[in-house]
């Protein structure tokens, strides 16, 4: 999920500080790379899995809510029951005193009096119901991007322990990308001073994914975070770091609830 980031012609960037560098030597050494316990795929396909048990959880409170809609509805409706059967009684009563008193006027304006409660009543409930409803809404469409961040942060935070602890986990995500670059010439990979020292015995066989015309040169840069890396080449740059490969899953979750969303309606 490399972004690319083509050149643009008369830009002017600012140079980030460079601490030292390191060109490859034209005769390539074989080294022997450590067996690697985890590789970035096994990474990605855990965060699936983390999003999968999200998108549960997210399925899971909208089933708690509807039960909770249905609830308060048929609440509603015993109460507009018990008020309907209230009123009943209550004009049945307006009807008896009329029949004895001989007012007929005043029956009349009783069943008015009773016929506006009712109304009344039901239009209320009416108001509940439905803001009931747009509250469960609410709180579904919040839910959703939060559960998102939550479990990119929570990826993020793994990933980042996982190449602490086995560097070699970051090749993968550059042989990766190099294997896109078809330029010959120089290629600069710039990684942040923590993980320079880990890639520096990988150089080589990174450089193996380049056209046999090409070299790698390698730069720690001080404003690089740990996991972030940066290849320039002749025709445009690459971003590889663990944030722009995060946010772009992100990014396709996102837009997959959106469009969940407009189906369901």
């Amino acid at each position: 999920m490399s972004n690319i980031i083509r050149n643009t012609s008369g830009a002017k960037r600012a140079v980030p500080k460079v601490l030292e560098q390191r060109t490859v030597a034209d005769t390539k050494k074989q080294r022997i790379l450590p067996t690697r316990t985890t590789t970035i795929d096994e990474k990605k396909s855990q965060l699936l899995e983390m999003m999968i048990r999200l998108e549960d959880m997210y399925h899971t409170i909208r089933t708690k809510l509807g039960e909770e809609e249905a609830n308060v509805h048929h609440q509603l409706e015993q109460k507009q029951k018990q008020k309907e059967l209230e009123w009943q009684e209550i004009t049945k009563q307006t009807y008896r005193e009329a029949e004895e008193q001989g007012y007929a006027s005043g029956y009349e304006a009783g069943m008015q009096q009773v016929h506006f409660e009712l109304s009344n009543q039901k239009q209320e409930m009416e108001a509940m119901v439905k803001g009931a409803y747009n509250k469960k809404e609410e709180l579904i469409q919040s839910a959703e991007p939060f559960l998102l961040s939550l479990s990119t942060a929570i990826a993020k935070k793994i990933m980042l322990n996982e190449m602490e602890q086995n560097p070699e986990t970051m090749l993968s995500m550059v042989k990766d990308t190099l294997k896109k670059v078809q330029d010959r010439g120089e290629v600069v990979f710039q990684v942040s001073a923590e993980d320079y020292q880990h890639m520096v015995p990988m150089v080589d066989e990174l450089e193996k994914q380049l056209d046999v015309n090409a070299s790698l040169k390698l730069i720690p840069m001080s404003d690089l975070e740990v996991g972030s890396g940066l290849v320039h080449t002749p025709s445009g740059s690459y971003d590889i770091s663990i944030n722009s490969q995060l946010s772009e899953i992100k990014k396709q979750l996102l837009s997959m609830f959106e469009e969940r969303k407009t189906d369901e309606h």
